[in-house]
């Protein structure tokens, strides 16, 4: 009997627990919405094209972060591998040089070197100043190698693309070591007899941790690495003048493709047509189709900013599949005025796009 009512007690005790318990609560993805996305900080003296910042979106929380392009110098990866990458929004340029010494690296060194983007001028040999615009981490211009005397001193050009200013020390020599946490980054000013030392852990929620050359501080305000599936912005991208040249623009559209995030363009014979499809376009459309982990499947694709029509090309719209597997069809219907030489102005703010996106079920 005293058995039976120990056991009565124990499961009255658990049921008791097993209610003060919060319940799990799983929040659905979002259906979707209409979302303006802030590219603009008000340093852009009205030029939408030279938007300050770049957005991030969460199409299943709708939500966006923005990150100004000129906050952040550096990226250490937080991944298996060891490499940092540059600041492509900025068109940041890189060269190693052959030495490991910091103090021995100076203006001399950069004697018949060109580091810097000229829009006069554009080449195929820029890419090599640059980290690799398909995103591929093995692929950056920086690595630090397990031999220290493997990591070179770079000399970076921190880049003032799409009306960037640099007030001082645009040009910097950095050299970056493995540590037991991480990285060891040494930098400096390009003609500085003396340099600085930092600490880099392999921590945080995102893929990389921003580093600023400025202060050697920590940039926050990047999203989780799995809390976005787009990034708007100006970059460093490439045009074609015959063979593919290096070219910075605006309205550069990237996939979160090192977590998975897929896309493939669909084009119509017309806007109408485009339209009807993207109501229709339902989860049995999806089938039929094959993604792409090209992070520029969207690119500049959207619209046009010179020739006829100019704007955005509502012929056309986009699925994504996000990283937990929800699928978005996406449209933009906003940009602002644009084009040459006849300007086409859709009732929007250029620099801060307006897109529509919904959940594929």
């Amino acid at each position: 009997m005293k058995k039976i009512l120990m056991i009565s007690v124990a499961v009255a005790a658990l049921a008791s627990c097993s209610k003060d318990k919060d319940p799990l609560i799983i929040v659905p993805p979002s259906s979707g919405s209409q979302m303006t996305l802030n590219g603009l900080d008000g340093s852009e003296g009205g030029d939408g094209s030279k938007a300050a910042n770049s957005v991030f979106v969460d199409f299943s929380a709708d939500k966006q972060y923005t990150v100004a392009r000129k906050n952040w110098d550096l990226g250490f990866y937080t991944g298996s591998d060891f490499r940092a990458i540059i600041n492509n929004t900025a068109v940041a340029y890189a060269k190693a040089t052959t030495k490991t010494d910091l103090n021995a690296v100076g203006s001399a060194d950069t004697v018949g070197l060109k580091l810097e983007f000229d829009q006069n001028v554009p080449t195929a040999a820029d890419f090599t100043m640059m980290d690799n615009l398909n995103g591929n981490i093995s692929q950056t211009l920086i690595s630090a190698s397990a031999t220290e005397t493997d990591n070179k001193v770079f000399i970076l050009n921190r880049g003032t693309g799409g009306g960037i200013v640099r007030s001082q020390n645009q040009y910097m020599k950095l050299r970056v070591l493995r540590n037991s946490n991480g990285y060891t980054l040494q930098y400096a000013p390009l003609t500085a007899n003396t340099y600085n030392t930092l600490s880099i852990s392999k921590t945080g929620d995102g893929d990389f941790v921003y580093i600023s050359l400025d202060n050697g501080n920590t940039v926050s305000g990047f999203p989780a690495k799995i809390e976005w599936d787009i990034e708007w912005t100006y970059s460093a991208y490439k045009t074609n003048f015959g063979v593919d040249v290096m070219y910075p623009f605006s309205d550069l559209v990237a996939l979160n493709q090192l977590n998975g995030v897929q896309a493939f363009e669909r084009v119509y014979s017309g806007d109408a047509v485009a339209s009807d499809a993207f109501t229709k376009f339902n989860k049995d459309s999806v089938a039929k189709y094959t993604f792409s982990s090209d992070r520029w499947t969207i690119g500049s694709n959207w619209r046009a900013t010179a020739g006829t029509p100019a704007g955005i090309k509502h012929d056309r719209f986009y699925i994504i599949k996000d990283a937990s597997g929800n699928y978005y069809k996406l449209k933009f219907i906003a940009m602002g005025p644009v084009g040459y030489p006849t300007v086409v102005d859709d009732g929007g703010t250029r620099g801060k796009p307006e897109i529509q996106y919904e959940l594929i079920k």
